[in-house]
């Protein structure tokens, strides 16, 4: 939701889902605070259809990759109803690079091929890293924090 945030503050129509309502009702505070406008729903991200809404661009920071391989189907379907043609999806998921198990599942870059294939073009895929809270009770990761895939697709 933060990314919804600066996207808003930066007066661009932005439109936040969460699949849990605590996000939400923190985005919708921090929005008030700041004063920006940002519509907020609480909703899972593989029911994207029933949004009323259609985007020209979509950001997915940290969700593709917790999905089974059926839920990633289903979500990759999903954004086709929400992404107009030509639009964008800017995609941050945790990578195959990342040693180790602890963590949300690492994505392949085969993978990332696989699930867009038909309809999307892949438009870049770049190694990057995760910046992560310092925090001693969450997972540890090496310095410069987890390895990541940022993502470009366009719908056709």
């Amino acid at each position: 939701m933060e990314n919804a945030l600066f996207f808003a503050s930066r007066v661009q129509k932005v439109t936040g889902i969460d699949f849990l309502a605590e996000p939400v009702k923190w985005a919708i505070q921090k929005a008030d605070e700041r004063g920006v406008t940002a519509s907020s729903h609480i909703m899972d991200a593989l029911a994207l259809q029933e949004l009323s809404e259609v985007f020209d661009n979509i950001i997915d920071s940290g969700l593709f990759h917790v999905f089974s391989d059926e839920d990633r189907r289903h979500y990759v379907e999903g954004l086709a109803f929400v992404l107009k043609p030509g639009g964008r999806l800017f995609l941050l998921c945790f990578s195959d690079a990342e040693p180790g198990d602890r963590g949300p599942r690492r994505v392949s870059r085969k993978e990332i091929k696989d699930a867009f294939a038909e309809g999307r073009v892949i438009e870049s895929v770049e190694s990057a890293r995760y910046e992560v809270r310092p925090d001693p009770e969450d997972i540890s990761f090496r310095e410069g924090g987890p390895k990541a895939l940022f993502v470009v697709v366009r719908r056709a």
